[in-house]
């Protein structure tokens, strides 16, 4: 669901981009390193892809958080 926010045309870009780090944050409940490692990577960094391109927010911070995340 995160992916497909990501990519969505329809909408602000801003308000898609926020849904999709809402989605991906809740997946990373679920998916754990310990539990789902393989999934658990793909979230991070389909979630630091979403901080990347995010729009709202200090970009700088943002970028922060999207390298955060591809640790």
């Amino acid at each position: 669901l995160g992916a497909a926010y990501l990519k969505r045309i329809e909408g602000k870009r801003a308000m898609n981009v926020e849904a999709a780090i809402c989605c991906h944050t809740a997946a990373l409940r679920v998916y754990t390193c310990q539990t789902f490692p393989s999934d658990w990577a793909n979230t991070q960094n389909d979630l630091g892809n979403a901080y990347y391109v995010r729009v709202d927010g200090n970009k700088t911070k943002n970028l922060e958080m999207a390298i955060h995340c591809y640790l």
